[in-house]
């Protein structure tokens, strides 16, 4: 669906505009987005496969614990923090629409981005990985690097769909939370509950009395507390099977970073980042992101420099003058897309 909605949108673009920089430049958006869409499809395929050869299903679901009665249950959870499964499907699709109105330059840095090998890296490895990206662009709301992490969380929830609720895509994006006074969502403890609820919403087989003493001790809080929110949230995690592969993908983590809300920013991150650093388990792969810089997380050093990718824009340019190289890459792309729709 992700890939036919693409193709339409190019098809559409070279109708209306056809021979003019934009059409290239938006062609080669589209498809780099298809691309992407591509290579991600067959890693986790690989990846799954990879996990589960070595045990048959049927010893994977002995091994699986059966849940023990308890009085939480996801829908209390999920009513109790007020989560609305829609909210991030209908942001992603809003934010796809950026590349109909963003400028060319920021066209151009959205394909640079969704085409860096870092970023890919990430994608394909078969092991937990965080990445930190500083995109290193104007300081939006709405930026390049938003643009790109719609469109992997979009991809990715076309994937979870087809691979049997072996992958799970959680999301957020600070800069559509931004306003404290208006928005309960808009800081560090909002983004987790946000995450939670993502997590508890996509897979049905959490044993829910092993978080209920830390959820009681949670809700008996008088304000949202980032780390009793986190200590849920890593406890469930822990009850993934190994045969599972999570990503969470945060845009915009430094509107964050100011004073008020650093200090738990912090303390979301290495629960996520942490989430990673273990052999044991589900495949974790963290991908938190800034429109500019992220300075505070950076200081941390909870990402180090091998996961860090920062865009160097002066390369992009000179790479992007040579121009040629997007004929090559749509070709790829289209060769790539019929190449999964004969399978």
């Amino acid at each position: 669906m992700v890939k036919e909605v693409l193709v339409n949108q190019r098809a559409s673009q070279r109708g209306q505009f056809e021979q003019t920089l934009e059409l290239r430049r938006c062609s080669a958006l589209f498809e780099t987005q298809i691309l992407m869409y591509s290579r991600m499809q067959d890693s986790i395929e690989q990846t799954r496969q990879g996990k589960t050869d070595h045990r048959s299903l049927a010893e994977a679901l002995l091994k699986e614990k059966k849940p023990k009665r308890c009085s939480l249950t996801a829908d209390i959870m999920m009513e109790q923090i007020r989560f609305d499964p829609s909210n991030a499907v209908i942001e992603c699709e809003q934010l796809l629409n950026l590349s109909a109105v963003m400028s060319l330059r920021d066209q151009d840095r959205s394909t640079a981005i969704m085409r860096d090998e870092r970023l890919h890296e990430w994608l394909v490895v078969g092991k937990s990985a965080p990445l930190l990206v500083n995109a290193r662009s104007a300081v939006s709301t709405q930026s390049p690097m938003s643009l790109v992490c719609a469109s992997l969380v979009i991809a990715l929830f076309e994937i979870a769909q087809r691979q049997d609720n072996h992958v799970i895509a959680l999301c957020f994006f600070c800069g559509e939370h931004v306003n404290q006074s208006k928005d309960y969502r808009a800081d560090p403890a909002g983004m987790m509950l946000e995450l939670l609820g993502q997590l508890i919403d996509a897979y049905s087989g959490f044993d829910f009395s092993e978080v209920e003493a830390a959820w009681n001790d949670f809700r008996a809080a008088d304000t949202l507390n980032v780390g009793s929110i986190s200590r849920v949230f890593s406890s469930l995690l822990d009850q993934l099977p190994e045969s599972m592969i999570l990503f969470c993908i945060i845009d915009g983590v430094s509107y964050y970073e100011d004073i008020y809300r650093q200090r738990d920013l912090l303390e979301a991150t290495e629960c996520l980042v942490n989430a990673t650093r273990t052999d044991k388990g589900p495949i974790i792969k963290v991908l938190m992101a800034s429109p500019a810089t992220c300075t505070r997380i950076w200081r941390t050093r909870l990402f180090t420099c091998d996961e860090t990718l920062d865009m160097n824009w002066g390369a992009v340019a000179r790479s992007a003058s040579r121009g040629l190289d997007l004929t090559r890459l749509i070709s790829e792309s289209m060769a790539e897309v019929a190449g999964i729709e004969m399978q």
